[in-house]
């Protein structure tokens, strides 16, 4: 065993209510990351998951993010923590190598957290590398998107009573307690894009793409989102697109303006 399956796990926060999208999420996981290194966790509130490469993870605290989240952290053992949800779907392969030199950056800075997608990206990239840190006072700072945590963080973050949402806001102001240690990187390392169900209900062009490839999504356990807001969060994604290359305070100023 090598020192990042003993020091680091998978983990993939979820509940019952979105048990529907364990297949389609490990299905994919495995295929598109057969070699993954890490020894693999799935909370749950109650039900079980019945693949041997997935270690389950239960808690009493039913709908409550926060609690929950933190009853899962607390069943495991690894110092460190890759934190995966799981209405984000692998798309493509897994560079394995490109995420375990990533992982050992982590280790070597002793970092509070390595985020693998550009969900926010960095402040500003260190020379010869693919990341860089993002400032204290960064918005999204803290987020909910893939990353390398030291666990002891990321516990320290949680508080209870927040739903993820708030967790991605307050925790970003709380996480200015670190003046360091928070990095993001340039480009993305695992090939997931976006989430494919939003508030619920999935993206109709998601529903399509993962229904045709059989592999076990199930579209009567939840609604596929109608045209109207499908076409209205687009529209919010593409502004969006517009506004990242813009430095932080003036997409904030700009989205104030137009009401976002």
């Amino acid at each position: 065993m090598n020192d990042a399956s003993r020091e680091c796990a998978v983990l993939v926060p979820s509940c019952d209510a979105y048990s529907d999208l364990w297949a389609p999420f490990f299905t994919l996981f495995f295929r598109h990351w057969p070699d993954c290194p890490f020894k693999v966790y799935l909370g749950s509130n109650t039900l079980p998951f019945a693949d041997p490469r997935v270690t389950v993870l239960t808690s009493a605290h039913g709908a409550k993010w926060a609690e929950r989240t933190a009853d899962h952290l607390a069943q495991i053992a690894e110092p460190h923590v890759l934190l995966c949800l799981e209405d984000f779907f692998l798309r493509q392969r897994v560079d394995t190598a490109a995420v375990l030199a990533l992982y050992q950056e982590f280790r070597t800075r002793e970092a509070a957290m390595l985020r693998l997608v550009r969900r926010p990206g960095p402040t500003s990239r260190l020379a010869g590398t693919n990341f860089g840190p993002v400032a204290a006072g960064t918005p999204y700072r803290v987020s909910t998107q893939a990353a390398f945590w030291r666990r002891s963080v990321l516990c320290d973050l949680i508080v209870p009573g927040e739903t993820i949402w708030a967790f991605e806001h307050e925790g970003s102001v709380r996480s200015e307690r670190y003046a360091d240690g928070f990095f993001a990187v340039t480009d993305d390392v695992l090939p997931y894009k976006h989430h494919v169900v939003e508030r619920g209900r999935w993206f109709p062009w998601e529903a399509r793409r993962f229904g045709r490839m059989k592999i076990g999504c199930d579209f009567t356990r939840r609604p596929i989102m109608p045209a109207g807001p499908a076409l209205r969060w687009l529209a919010l994604k593409a502004k969006d697109v517009v506004l990242a290359p813009l430095p932080t305070g003036a997409r904030a100023r700009l989205r104030a303006l137009v009401g976002r």
